[in-house]
């Protein structure tokens, strides 16, 4: 199956990502990433995740159940671009834009202790966007 996949991270608060993880997972960067794919040219995907384990080796996925998912492989090229983006639940949800090029994201200490709550997109587009860090396009056979 022939995949174009379009992936976009983005900088947060480090705490209010560790709010709403479930039990027993550790946030390791201030990090959220949309990724949306275009399947054979006609069906579409889309996930949200975090990294959760060391040098991205697993990453909680935002499913109706979630999940840690292993990453997959992919050696192709990558097309870095430029993008804007609005999560739409509320006017209030995170929005953002790149700044031309690829940006690092590193741990942060805990400072806020917000209440727990589940790990679901709407709770995601709850905590405002910092910054874009990157975002490209790959094409590749899965």
């Amino acid at each position: 199956m022939q995949v174009e996949q379009y992936v976009m991270a983005y900088g947060i608060e480090q705490d209010r990502i560790r709010a709403i993880i479930p039990e027993g997972f550790v946030s390791l960067r201030p990090v959220l990433r949309i990724n949306a794919e275009i399947q054979d040219n006609s069906n579409g995907y889309l996930e949200f995740n975090t990294p959760v384990e060391k040098d991205n080796a697993g990453c909680y996925f935002l499913k109706e159940t979630p999940e840690l998912k292993k990453p997959e492989t992919i050696t192709e090229n990558k097309e870095f671009c430029d993008c804007t983006f609005q999560w739409k639940f509320t006017e209030k949800d995170a929005h953002g834009v790149s700044i031309g090029k690829p940006l690092p994201a590193y741990p942060q200490e805990p400072e806020t202790t917000y209440p727990r709550d589940t790990f679901t997109a709407e709770n995601a587009a709850k905590i405002p966007c910092r910054q874009v860090l990157g975002t490209y396009k790959v094409i590749f056979e899965r």
